[in-house]
């Protein structure tokens, strides 16, 4: 017999109940038929016929008038009532099997009775009645003196306040729980909590100590030598790393766990939903081949087991695998069957799929009017279960449809609602919602900014345009720093940080709670529990609004940090500020367009060029890769600085090597990026740069602006050229004075750089008020006991170590003090910790004259990831860093000259200045001398 065999089971059960009824043995063939009633629910998900086979066996125990079974059964009828909806029948057969216990005085069973009680109340939203059930068990367990029974209780506490969304108070007594389990020689209780501990942690978004639990979990059964059990802590592990869109980590776990199902030979429905992990992981890797070969196979499964509640996802997604591949007559295959089937088993979740992934298939196809028919539909079941995770596609393709209607209006309307939707979504991150994934993943929040920009460029709307391009810049920080929760010196600060974690925490699980709810066919929805969760995140959501306001009043420069919406200023609120010799450059990639914004104080054009996002990054990828590889610079030596080629006449292969390809693309990115715009900017002296993608590896001043046989003339000596993230810019710190510099440096912390130490020393010679920290004494402790007022300008000369794929693991190297145990004295400055340097707020500059603190990684997102912009969102005004690892006698000559002119000039005009002295010197005329140093923020 195969494990989990429920067909045998159920045959074996059958031929028992026969011999014992045949032996008159009632009392074994009462549990005989309560086991098979267990079956049809556990295994088939048939609650009519359990209850039918529960009644009988309650009957045959009235019949030998034997209190044990009678309660026994009045218990399991209960349960069967509990998982269906009906807490209040559950509740009275609980009741009756608990009046019976207490006659017998089955004190264990009581205490596991009230248990019992408190989940059927949870079950009906009475959350008040479950926790005296809970207590009443706990003086039961104390009066026996039966710890595995109180951890029991606590466990259940704990789930009880997971459900209220109080992760806080669930772990706290989850620790009770553990306390007493440890007690006991009971390693499956153990592997429990850990599970449990991994859920919490999974939903406040502590993924790493998510993971752990449940490898501590995994641990115990492999001690146990009970492969079954590990496969639901691997799947849990998968699915930690699947809610983060991190789909290679999560490939293992479930493959792991697939192959223990193998290797028990258990062929329940549970494979059929590791199968699907499988197949959902490969559709989003693009492995469609794999994806779809694995998916049948659940489809298969889930077939010969009955198991249809599994078969719609799987279905769904196949169907998707077909639209990708333009199999159309396969998805739409495949999309009907989902659909069919989730409309039959009424689960409002598959049919919100299943109706978009049809609606989707009927635009491709121009099936208008059948394409709004299923959008519509999952429009409205989003809307009334209350979920934001899928509903912005309904809307892009319902703007679409619009536009294919030339209802430009319409498509508008749908477009605004799908940004407002991004907006909301992006507020509710923190804590780890599980929406993050659905968000998280493909470049759907790209295609819609894509999306409403055209359309208002198409309606000659360009100010409106401008302010949506804005919020996407806007978006995309909001999405980079998201997951970084600030560390502030001040306690009181920090804490609440934490308490808006957990507030917004608890909002997030009431509302999963309440959409869970929702989703179940409207005859298995328990009302009640519909109304007190209702009710319960109303409260939540009130007391989350008056903790931000009070918050807010006695702590101002929180109000950044608590900010959920995206509120851009409007184009015409920033454009009077532009000064009249600024001219703005703003872009976004969108799959086969380039949109070029051209912006001064008084003009705005827009540019519309046909080339696709792939080709472009193509472009400069390579044009990048040509400018940081510092080989050519050392082997061509001095160049001839008119023309950009090697003094040396002999240097003609490296010449067309090197040099000729970087000459070539630096004058085709300019007529990409720069011509086209060219009437609008070619009287002004100053660029400002809104980069966007893969644009932010690009040095705009490295761009050839003069004409093939003209002497070379970079971007950068007709412009002074910086670099914002949002055009708010403009309007800020605009009736400041200027005020001298007042400059502390910090270098060579890890004693590798010890030209950096030379180049901080040369600033003590241009500012003699200037402090300055090397080796040991570059402490992180040091910039966070520095009071405001004392310095303006901050310079750091270290490393830096950035991690594109994870911003919270990026940082600066400082020394490290003491042991280094403290993450505050550990010698890594990270964005975290940056985020609460508040002290440095209005600082004139920071300057990172390290390596790749600039450079951002874009995962198909769209958007930045750059330790700058943390200086930035701090208060900084301007942030200069590096594009790619620097060249040490260089960038201290730049930097010399820079600080030297910052005496007498704007700082945008000092960097300018500083670059074109290394272009003009035959030795560093190279772009991967000059070039890597942008200036990010306020150019003044």
């Amino acid at each position: 017999m195969e494990f989990n065999d429920a067909a045998n089971a159920q045959e074996a059960l059958k031929k028992s109940f026969e011999l014992n009824m045949l032996v008159n043995d009632k009392m074994d063939a009462i549990y005989c038929m309560i086991n098979l009633g267990q079956i049809q629910y556990g295994f088939r998900n048939n609650f009519d016929t359990a209850l039918t086979v529960f009644n009988s066996a309650l009957s045959l125990a009235k019949e030998i008038a034997n209190n044990s079974p009678i309660a026994y059964c009045y218990k399991q009828l209960g349960l069967l009532y509990s998982e269906k909806g009906e807490s209040g029948t559950s509740i009275k057969y609980l009741d009756s099997a608990l009046t019976i216990y207490e006659k017998m005085q089955e004190k264990s069973e009581i205490g596991n009775l009230y248990i019992s009680l408190g989940s059927a109340s949870i079950s009906g939203g009475d959350f008040d009645k479950a926790m005296s059930f809970y207590s009443k068990s706990e003086t039961v367990a104390r009066e026996m003196n039966n710890n595995t029974l109180l951890g029991d209780v606590y466990l259940y506490k704990g789930d009880l306040y997971r459900v209220l969304g109080e992760y806080k108070k669930a772990m706290a007594i989850f620790d009770t729980a553990y306390s007493y389990y440890s007690t006991q020689n009971n390693p499956w209780a153990l592997a429990s909590i850990y599970i449990s501990y991994g859920n919490v942690y999974n939903v406040m978004g502590e993924y790493q100590k998510s993971v752990d639990n449940y490898s501590r979990a995994d641990s115990i059964y492999t001690a146990l030598k009970n492969d079954y059990y590990r496969a639901t802590p691997l799947n849990n592990m998968g699915t930690v790393y699947f809610w983060q869109g991190d789909y290679h980590s999560s490939l293992p776990f479930f493959q792991k766990a697939l192959a223990i199902l193998d290797s028990v030979k258990y062929f329940g429905d549970f494979r059929a939903t590791v199968l699907t992990n499988i197949g959902e992981i490969n559709y989003e890797l693009k492995n469609y081949d794999e994806a779809e070969k694995v998916l049948l196979t659940a489809i298969e499964h889930a077939r010969k087991i009955g198991a249809k509640t599994h078969l719609p996802t799987p279905y769904g997604l196949l169907a998707s695998i077909y639209i990708d591949t333009k199999k159309y007559a396969e998805s739409e295959k495949w999309a009907k069957m989902a659909y069919d089937l989730s409309s039959e088993l009424k689960d409002r979740n598959d049919i919100l799929y299943s109706s978009l992934v049809l609606g989707r298939l009927n635009y491709i196809n121009n099936n208008i009017p059948v394409s709004n028919k299923y959008l519509d539909q999952s429009i409205t079941v989003a809307e009334e279960l209350g979920t934001n995770k899928l509903v912005y596609h309904s809307y892009y393709y319902k703007a679409l449809n619009f536009q294919s209607e030339s209802k430009t209006d319409s498509s508008l309307t749908y477009l605004k609602k799908a940004v407002n939707v991004l907006s909301d979504i992006r507020g509710k991150l923190v804590g780890g919602d599980k929406a993050a994934k659905m968000f998280s993943s493909g470049d759907m929040k790209v295609k819609i900014y894509e999306a409403i920009i055209n359309a208002f460029i198409q309606k000659g709307q360009l100010d409106s345009a401008l302010y949506y391009l804005d919020m996407s810049y806007n978006e995309g920080l909001k999405e980079q720093f998201g997951g970084v929760t600030p560390k502030f010196e001040d306690k009181t600060q920090n804490e609440a940080i934490e308490k808006e974690k957990e507030l917004k925490n608890k909002k997030s699980g009431l509302e999963e709670e309440l959409q869970k709810e929702k989703a179940k066919p409207a005859e298995l929805q328990n009302t009640e529990k519909i109304a007190s969760l209702s009710a319960s995140l109303e409260v939540a959501e009130n007391s989350y609004v008056e903790f931000i306001m009070n918050t807010v009043q006695t702590n101002p420069g929180l109000d950044d940090y608590f900010k959920d919406n995206i509120n851009p200023v409007s184009f015409i609120e920033w454009q009077e500020f532009i000064p009249e010799d600024v001219a703005v450059l703003a872009y976004l990639m969108g799959d086969n367009n380039l949109y070029i914004f051209g912006a001064t104080s008084d003009t705005v054009g827009a540019v519309v060029m046909k080339i696709s996002k792939t080709e472009i990054e193509q472009k400069l990828v390579e044009f990048y890769s040509m400018l940081k590889d510092s080989y050519p610079a050392k082997e061509i030596g001095e160049i001839n600085v008119a023309s950009y080629t090697p003094k040396d006449a002999n240097m003609s292969m490296e010449d067309e090597m090197y040099l000729a390809p970087q000459r070539k693309m630096a004058a085709e990115l300019y007529q990409l990026l720069v011509q086209p715009v060219k009437s609008i900017i070619k009287d002004k002296k100053k660029l400002c740069i809104v980069p966007f993608g893969k644009l932010y590896y690009l040095p705009f001043e490295t761009l050839i602006s003069s004409q093939p046989n003209q002497d070379v003339k970079f971007l950068l000596e007709d412009y002074l050229l910086f670099y914002v993230t949002s055009f708010k810019v403009f309007s800020q710190n605009m009736n400041k004075e200027a005020v001298p510099l007042k400059l502390i440096a910090f270098a060579n912390a890890d004693l590798s750089l010890p030209d950096a130490e030379k180049e901080v020393n040369g600033l003590k010679a241009l500012f003699t008020d200037a402090e300055i920290y090397s080796k040991a004494d570059a402490t992180e402790e040091k910039i966070r006991s520095l009071t405001k007022g004392q310095f303006n300008a901050l310079h750091f000369a270290t490393h830096g170590t950035m991690n594109y794929g994870e911003i919270t693991k990026s940082f600066l190297t400082m020394a490290m003090k003491g042991t280094g145990q403290d993450p505050l004295s550990d010698g890594q400055l990270t964005i975290s910790e940056v985020w609460g340097l508040t002290n440095l707020r209005n600082y004139k500059l920071v300057t990172l004259s390290a390596c790749k603190t600039a450079i951002s990684e874009e995962f198909a997102k769209g958007w930045l990831v750059s330790p700058a912009n943390a200086f930035l969102k701090i208060g900084v005004q301007t942030v200069v860093a590096s594009l790619w690892q620097v060249q040490d006698d260089a960038t201290s000559i730049l930097m010399t000259e820079f600080y030297t002119n910052l005496k007498t000039m704007p700082k945008s005009e000092a960097l300018q200045k500083a670059k074109l002295k290394l272009i003009k010197n035959p030795k560093y005329g190279f772009p991967y001398y000059w070039a890597p140093f942008i200036m990010v923020g306020d150019y003044r």
